[in-house]
């Protein structure tokens, strides 16, 4: 056997032995979602976030919000999620850090829920004052993954809770 053959059966096999280990031990996968996230977040890159977006998340995704005080969630599908990114993301002037870490898991057949804890620090270019502000945001959120053949995807994300401060104080209900 020629040498050039043997390092593309040995590449073959590596890659076979990583996508092996990445399927049984498939917290590597999440944390590489969130670990690209954060890192589209902080450059802004709306094309970036809408890419991983499709790819990531299943066709009936949905985005739920945490209650209201009248105990009601809004919810939203993987397009309009995108939308609102697209929508918000000219507002932030700059962000200075996206941090995600997956809390727990709870494994299931074909599905694992994650408790996953983000924290966020931003400067808007002009709030609803006209001025600039810092907004700071520490949330959980429940996401849902489920395995569709041999790929990982997401189903849901359910906000349960956020402590935002802008401008260092508290912003009840936010």
């Amino acid at each position: 056997m020629n040498s050039s053959k043997q390092i593309l059966i040995s590449i073959s096999l590596a890659g076979l032995a990583a996508l092996s280990v990445a399927q049984s031990n498939p917290t590597k996968i999440f944390k590489a979602y969130y670990a690209k996230t954060d890192a589209f977040t902080l450059k802004k890159d709306v094309a970036g976030l809408s890419k991983l977006m499709i790819d990531s998340a299943t066709n009936d995704f949905v985005y739920i919000s945490r209650p209201t005080k009248a105990g009601k969630s809004s919810t939203r599908n993987r397009e309009q999620t995108i939308q609102d990114m697209t929508r918000v993301m000219p507002m932030v002037e700059k962000f200075s850090k996206v941090e995600t870490t997956i809390v727990s898991s709870l494994p299931g057949k074909n599905s694992i829920v994650l408790t996953i804890s983000n924290t966020v620090e931003m400067s808007t270019s002009t709030g609803p004052d006209g001025k600039p502000h810092k907004l700071v945001n520490h949330a959980t959120s429940k996401d849902t993954w489920v395995k569709q053949g041999s790929t990982w995807k997401i189903k849901s994300a359910q906000n349960l809770k956020d402590d935002m401060k802008v401008d260092g104080k508290s912003i009840p209900g936010a």
